[in-house]
């Protein structure tokens, strides 16, 4: 049973320790001698100004297609056939990422859209931007 007790207590020693060399090293000053002067160069209040904007960049699916075979992919060898929705007689497809290839887009459920903030105080214009697009 003191044996026990004397694993026990060198266990929770020894764990205390490594704890103490870790906080150690994850305290220490990262980057010795960088310091930083923040100065409030204008008390001036100015008038703050906002701004949004949202746009549909959805592009246009021409040609529509029956999948045959349920594989979620066009293939003319498994007999998929398309609608020729512009009349040029060639399929021009909207490739969809994300779901592997030779996914072709097979109609719209939802647009796409850019959306923008834009926040102003006079001296500094700060934009965000977020897109629905998945870069293939």
């Amino acid at each position: 049973m003191k044996n026990l007790l004397k694993v026990i207590v060198g266990l929770l020693l020894l764990i205390i320790i490594g704890l103490l060399i870790w906080f150690r090293s994850n305290l220490k000053d990262r980057n010795p001698g960088y310091t930083s002067d923040l100065k409030i160069i204008n008390l001036a209040a100015s008038p703050l100004k906002t701004g949004f904007a949202a746009q549909p960049i959805t592009p246009v699916v021409h040609d529509r297609w029956n999948d045959v075979n349920g594989d979620a992919e066009y293939n003319p060898k498994d007999g998929d056939a398309f609608a020729d929705g512009n009349g040029n007689g060639i399929f021009d497809p909207v490739w969809i990422a994300g779901f592997g290839n030779r996914r072709a887009a097979n109609g719209i459920h939802d647009d796409l859209w850019a959306r923008t903030m834009v926040i102003d105080d006079g001296r500094i214009r700060l934009a965000i931007v977020v897109l629905d697009a998945i870069d293939s």
